[in-house]
């Protein structure tokens, strides 16, 4: 209730979860039927982070820090590359599903993630 204001409506129309710093269920729910408020979860939000850790545990164990070094600039450029579609792909899927089912984003980065794992 504190996200809502006294009219009820929301103080804030998009909340995006930071890593690990979800809302809870009961939360979530009262701020999209009580204030229509959209929310991206945390796991969506935050999976350049975890893509990104990734390719730094990949990079570490094929290149010695001399060839990282000497190739750094364009490691990192095809990594953000990679990383800014990949952020695309699923945000554009995310609201493209939202509109076409008219159901809560938080369920359809769920059903998103769950797709994507397998």
């Amino acid at each position: 209730k504190k996200y809502l204001q006294e009219d009820g409506s929301p103080s804030s129309p998009l909340i995006v979860e930071g890593a690990n710093l979800f809302i809870t269920g009961d939360a979530r729910k009262a701020l999209y039927d009580e204030g229509g408020v959209v929310i991206v979860k945390d796991s969506s939000a935050n999976k350049c982070g975890v893509i990104t850790s990734s390719y730094e545990i990949c990079a570490a164990m094929l290149l010695s820090e001399e060839d990282f070094y000497d190739n750094k600039e364009q490691i990192v450029e095809e990594v953000i590359d990679k990383l800014r579609e990949l952020a695309k792909m699923e945000a554009e899927l995310l609201f493209k599903e939202f509109a076409h089912q008219k159901g809560k984003v938080i369920q359809i980065c769920g059903t998103v993630e769950i797709c994507c794992s397998t």
